[in-house]
């Protein structure tokens, strides 16, 4: 696992540059392959049907506030501040994952069978329940197992098992398609006829025996390099983990509220087919904060060692972090909302031309959605969790109180709009505390060339003709050089940039070398 320099004799500790760039590119396969999954379910269910499979993993989403939203980040600070208390920290943090797994599932599957929370069976929502037990993106216990290896910068071993489950459900889907197609038979009639409503029940039970598959890969895989899967119930640090993260938790419970309540509300407002045209660009969209989400893993190490010791360099990193997802998120807002029709059209097909104007609103939350990503590890790092708990609260209120009103009077338009708002309130709300407010100023010092530029590129793009595949090509490019032209991306970003992918990790034997390699 920690290999030896031959011309030094000195071992030679993983890299936050391969962890990260290992990472990205399977999670980014991974991505591809749940962006096939979503295009595909569009097409096999059509919009009312799909409506209803992303309501209930979107009401299993909110119900993720029992799975302690932030512990990781906890976990990875604590175990990379305090490396001779790692084990205990870790093992701790399994034992109070597993308790918040079971309590997700059994209160799911008690609101599922109590209240008629789905027009879909009982047993398929308490057979999707499942997933807040053990699927990686519900928040689970599957998601503590992935720690050590984000604290050593082996993210490339674990990345692996992610991107095979979902491979593998994408290829389930495939195979149930098929079959059915040599079958002649309807798709629903494949799993269980009579009782699956517009094939949402076969798409459940694929997914959980896929991310059954995918725990079982997990649990190997730690074995393999060492790190324990089962929890030990240290008291003192378990009332420590407990109490750092209460915040983190309240705060990810308000945060998947606000991202998930205009489905909610769209469903008690609307149809489901209108449901569902909404559901189709939000997960496309959704898809790409893979992107984010990897660099913010790969930094929180940096973060937190760097404000621990270096304030300054602290700062430079912050801001450093925003302009990188102003570079990515920019140019794909700019594609998706000057060819929503296209776009639209060339995924889902005619059957979602109604989804068009909300993609073309939609496709901004990427720049917003991936500044936000990162300034949560920011603040985390910082230890500023209350300052991002009662950020988060205000959110939780504007989200109910304006998309209720934007949706009953503009319908899905309006809840994109609705979405937009309470995700840019964020940073002003940031600027209210001072702990905070480094966090929110550097990013309305980096946004307003990148928005202006990406405009003027887009624009620019429209009044050539260029088709949606040029565009995709040059759009990137020009925005890249207009960044570069402005002096708004310089020289020394590069070079920090290197000199971050070559941080080393803590080992576990002792050897300890924090810094920026030469």
């Amino acid at each position: 696992m920690t290999s030896i320099d031959a011309g030094s004799g000195v071992r030679a500790l993983p890299t936050a540059g391969r962890s990260m760039t290992g990472m990205m590119a399977l999670r980014l396969g991974g991505q591809f392959a749940v962006f096939g999954t979503v295009i595909l379910l569009g097409r096999m269910l059509g919009p009312a049907d799909f409506g209803r499979y992303s309501f209930l993993f979107g009401f299993l989403m909110i119900l993720t506030l029992f799975n302690l939203h932030g512990l990781n980040d906890i976990l990875v600070r604590e175990m990379a501040s305090r490396p001779t208390e790692r084990d205990v920290i870790y093992r701790s943090g399994l034992a109070l994952k597993f308790v918040a797994g079971g309590a997700a599932f059994l209160t799911a599957c008690s609101l599922i069978v109590a209240f008629p929370v789905t027009d879909l069976p009982p047993w398929v929502g308490c057979a999707a329940a499942l997933t807040l037990w053990f699927s990686f993106s519900m928040s689970s216990l599957r998601l503590v197992w992935d720690v050590p290896y984000q604290v050593d910068f082996r993210m490339t071993s674990a990345s692996m098992v992610n991107f095979g489950a979902k491979v593998l459900f994408l290829l389930a889907l495939v195979l149930w398609a098929w079959l059915g197609s040599r079958r002649g038979e309807p798709v629903e009639g494949l799993f269980v006829p009579g009782v699956i409503t517009g094939g949402v029940a076969a798409v459940v039970i694929l997914q959980v025996i896929t991310e059954a598959v995918g725990t079982a890969a997990q649990g190997g895989l730690n074995l393999r390099f060492g790190y324990p899967i089962a929890p030990q119930w240290d008291a003192v640090m378990v009332r420590f983990l407990w109490r750092e993260v209460r915040p983190l938790a309240l705060t990810g419970a308000l945060m998947m509220f606000y991202a998930k309540v205009n489905l909610l509300l769209i469903r008690l407002l609307m149809t489901p087919r209108d449901l569902g045209l909404y559901a189709a660009p939000m997960r496309m969209v959704e898809a790409l904060y893979i992107v984010p989400t990897v660099f913010a893993a790969g930094m929180m190490p940096i973060l937190a060692r760097t404000f621990r010791t270096v304030s300054d360099e602290f700062d430079t990193q912050v801001g450093l972090g925003y302009r990188m997802m102003l570079l990515v998120s920019c140019p794909i807002a700019v594609v998706v909302s000057f060819y929503s029709g296209e776009v639209i059209s060339l995924f889902y097909g005619a059957q979602f031309r109604g989804s068009a104007e909300v993609i073309a609103w939609f496709a901004w939350m990427a720049v917003l959605g991936f500044s936000i990503i990162f300034c949560y590890s920011v603040l985390i790092a910082a230890g500023r969790q209350r300052e991002l708990t009662a950020i988060c609260t205000v959110q939780a209120a504007a989200a109910v109180i304006f998309n209720s009103l934007l949706i009953f009077r503009f319908g899905l338009r309006g809840a994109v709009w609705g979405h937009l708002f309470v995700y840019f309130l964020m940073f002003p709300l940031a600027l209210r505390f001072r702990g905070s407010r480094f966090a929110a100023l550097n990013w309305f010092k980096s946004l307003p060339v990148p928005i202006a530029s990406a405009v003027a590129v887009g624009l620019a793009a429209r009044w050539l003709g260029l088709s949606l595949p040029t565009a995709v090509v040059v759009v990137p490019v020009l925005f890249l050089g207009l960044m570069v032209l402005t002096g708004w991306l310089g020289r020394g970003d590069f070079r920090r940039i290197v000199e971050l992918a070559k941080y080393r990790s803590y080992d576990r034997n002792g050897y300890d070398d924090c810094s920026p390699t030469a």
